[in-house]
């Protein structure tokens, strides 16, 4: 049986959801929609199995393996060459040609899948959408999923557990680390704890947020185990307000580009700074409040120039080079244009989220592959 659920955060709260999706394990494609960002997540029996996102960053499985520590640069782009001149998929001949055991890579996607579905619940503010239908629950040729497959599957119940920890968690850091500009320093040793560890290497106590950039880690992680160790006594904090802090934080200086470049109007530009933000500190209001006007603002835009009323009408066949030259997500798109379907439909059927639409329909109509018409 065919189920279709779509909402917000405030109607249902995702932890709420990801529950109801375990317990009654379902199998389909969520799509989560955060301001200028879109996850798509794969479920099979109640079980995460993969995960993606509109955002380039968060599908790079090269840039997942570097940053884990898994490969260095130089045999990376060694792979990323073979990669592209057998073409074959960067997973597979990282695997294949023996630059990483599958098992490594697998546990390494695994985790990486799992702290991307850990930071919705960090979202109050989010729109979803929930499709079983059997065309969509596999999403073919949308280009991630290839990539980002989780071996084994995540239960959601064990995610809503973990989730919900987290929340909880977070909530209690930021009593003792509420901003960047916190100082913070080594007290004495702490071996079971990476984050005291490097911070002991510090011979002068250092800002929260110039430490989490050096340690190149989860902000989560650095900050739940210096929290652990000022638990304990091995980590002293000082708050902002205690002293003066030389010049901006990192975060004030992407926070004032972002502010700059939304301004100008550069709203890609903005948001992969915002983003970036986010990245280090989840809770950063200022930054989630401009992603939110970038959002709003793009689609006004966009809506502007191609009208929720407005029905595209293909200019080429499915099956030419044009169309097979389009990026797999595009294609995607590109293949349910009918010449029936409005630009408004066309942004709630799909499960490549409303925005990615918008401006895929823009591309068309610029390259001349669609018209819009009248309706």
């Amino acid at each position: 049986m065919h189920v279709s659920l779509a909402g917000s955060f405030s109607t249902m709260p995702f932890p709420d959801l990801m529950q109801w999706l375990g317990d009654t394990r379902r199998s389909g494609t969520l799509t989560v929609t955060l301001e200028l960002e879109e996850r798509f997540l794969e479920l099979e029996d109640g079980r995460l199995v993969a995960i993606g996102s509109d955002d380039p960053r968060s599908r790079d499985l090269a840039r997942l393996v570097l940053a884990r520590g898994l490969i260095d640069e130089g045999r990376l782009r060694r792979a990323m060459e073979v990669a592209e001149c057998t073409r074959r998929r960067l997973r597979r001949v990282l695997v294949q040609d023996g630059y990483l055991t599958a098992a490594a890579l697998s546990r390494a996607v695994g985790a990486y899948a799992r702290d991307l579905a850990l930071e919705l619940f960090l979202w109050h503010e989010g729109r979803f959408a929930f499709s079983s239908a059997a065309q969509e629950a596999h999403l073919p040729g949308l280009g991630w999923e290839s990539e980002l497959v989780v071996e084994p599957g995540i239960p959601l119940r064990e995610l809503v557990l973990e989730g919900m920890r987290r929340l909880d968690e977070w909530r209690r850091i930021a009593e003792v680390l509420p901003s960047d500009d916190t100082l913070v320093w080594a007290l004495a040793p702490a071996p079971d704890l990476p984050a005291v560890v490097a911070l002991a290497g510090h011979a002068e106590p250092v800002a929260l947020g110039d430490f989490v950039l050096q340690v190149g880690r989860a902000r989560f992680e650095v900050l739940a185990e210096l929290h652990l160790g000022w638990a304990r006594g091995v980590v002293a904090v000082e708050p902002a307000a205690r002293h003066e802090t030389a010049g901006r934080s990192p975060v004030e200086d992407l926070l004032a580009a972002a502010a700059q470049l939304l301004a100008e109007r550069q709203y890609e530009e903005a948001a992969a700074l915002l983003r970036s933000i986010l990245d280090l500190d989840p809770y950063h209001d200022r930054a989630r409040e401009l992603l939110h006007r970038a959002r709003v603002e793009m689609l006004e835009a966009l809506y502007a120039r191609i009208p929720p009323y407005r029905v595209p009408t293909t200019k080429i066949a499915a099956d030419s080079p044009q169309a097979k030259a389009l990026a797999p997500r595009e294609r995607y798109l590109f293949m349910r244009i009918d010449g029936r379907r409005d630009v408004a439909a066309l942004t709630v059927m799909t499960p490549v989220g409303e925005l990615e639409t918008l401006r895929a329909l823009e591309k068309f109509e610029r390259m001349g592959l669609v018209g819009m018409r009248s309706p």
